[in-house]
């Protein structure tokens, strides 16, 4: 199996502590080497990628899937019903098509692979999720600009709980949750600038956003959404996994919006 590490086996208990029962997913460390993508071929993954893509979007693009596999199952099983096509495809758009019946969202990082869902008639217009190494503090300077409005701005630099490029990551990371909730309801893209940071609240773990702009009748300006952050287990920064390299800090950001 390509996921029988003792690491992904922490990541799904951890998961498994911090979702709402009923929200199902699967996590597993992604590598990129072929071996890893035909272990994941060998499961019946269909490799659905542009002509000539390199190794790297192949492995993620059959990790992410595999993981939304293993959650289809999961589903299945909890709440007992049976899916009639267990099949996530690939809209136009690139986002995942679940079979009837579910929402959900799939990501990777350079390191991890996630898929979350749930059942679409639940308590939820829409769920993402996001994962993402934190940003060195030069990248997070060179792209604050394009993630963080004025507004967040300031709140970023008032906050006395997380520094610069920790902020500018999960920002970063908590707006891809909320398009990953939010598109599949709405049909088109929407900018960084649709949502605005408003509150950081370090003891419940969460980022709270007001929408600025309205983007369908389910979505209208001044919708509050929450987002839940977690830290992920580090892993070194190369796929060696070598003891003596330094770890890189990687960021769960999950949304789950009523």
């Amino acid at each position: 199996m390509p996921d029988s590490s003792h690491l992904s086996s922490q990541l799904n208990v951890f998961l498994k502590t911090v979702l709402p029962q009923d929200v199902f997913a699967y996590a597993m460390p992604l590598e990129v080497s072929d071996e890893f993508r035909g272990e994941l071929l060998k499961q019946g993954i269909a490799l659905k990628v542009a002509d000539g893509a390199v190794l790297k979007r192949q492995c993620e693009y059959l990790a992410g899937r595999y993981c939304a596999q293993q959650s289809l199952l999961k589903i299945e099983e909890k709440d007992a019903i049976k899916l009639a096509n267990k099949e996530v495809g690939t809209g136009e758009s690139r986002e995942p098509i679940w079979p009837e019946g579910i929402i959900g969202a799939i990501t990777h990082s350079n390191r991890f692979a996630m898929a979350i869902l749930t059942q679409a008639q639940g308590a939820y217009l829409g769920i993402g999720l996001d994962i993402e190494e934190e940003m060195s503090e030069s990248l997070a300077q060179e792209l604050s600009g394009q993630i963080l409005s004025e507004a967040e701005n300031r709140l970023n630099k008032s906050n006395e709980i997380f520094d610069n490029k920790t902020i500018v990551t999960l920002v970063f990371s908590a707006k891809e949750s909320i398009f990953k909730a939010i598109f599949p309801s709405v049909g088109e893209y929407f900018g960084f600038d649709a949502c605005e940071l408003i509150e950081l609240d370090p003891l419940e773990q969460s980022l709270s956003f007001r929408l600025v702009s309205t983007l369908s009748p389910d979505w209208q300006a001044g919708k509050r959404l929450k987002v839940k952050y977690f830290a992920l287990p580090s892993l070194p920064l190369s796929l060696d996994k070598k003891a003596s390299e330094p770890a890189q800090a990687s960021w769960l950001t999950l949304a789950f919006i009523a």
